[in-house]
């Protein structure tokens, strides 16, 4: 089997590619899946270490202790491995495109030109068609960002 995927609107071209649902294309697949959930876990564990030592920080100061600048070597060392892994989550996303549309050198050079937004949903659409999994919007309730 097959699908068919249009890329008119982010690459402008009307062709419709035909990715075949074979074993490897699964896998690739899910491997894309997996880099992005990890991505989004490490992000969700920094948020949450950083919030946590903000409020210990603001405990300390309440308390009428005397802390240290929140700028530290691990914060910092932190802050660069994410940055590492939003790059190379980057490069995966347009690698995983153009591997799965077996795009030609110079259309795979135009996802460079995509805005990261487009280029995730665009990566997010062809996985979620490869695994036929309905894909939706979340209200702002389920993400949590109803305020």
């Amino acid at each position: 089997m097959t699908v068919k995927i249009s890329v008119k609107e982010e690459l402008g071209i009307s062709k419709l590619f035909e990715v075949k649902e074979s074993n490897k294309n699964i896998r690739k697949t899910w491997k894309f899946q997996k880099d992005m959930v990890s991505v989004e876990i490490d992000s969700t564990k920094r948020e949450k270490a950083q919030k946590e030592k903000e409020a210990a920080r603001k405990i300390a100061i309440d308390a009428g202790e005397e802390v240290e600048s929140s700028d530290d070597d691990d914060d910092i060392e932190a802050y660069e491995q994410s940055i590492d892994k939003m790059l190379a989550i980057q490069d995966k996303m347009i690698a995983y495109i153009s591997d799965m549309l077996n795009l030609p050198d110079k259309l795979s050079e135009k996802l460079d030109d995509l805005d990261y937004e487009k280029t995730q949903e665009l990566a997010m659409r062809i996985s979620s068609e490869i695994l036929h999994i309905k894909t939706e919007k979340a209200s702002e309730k389920e993400t949590g960002l109803e305020a």
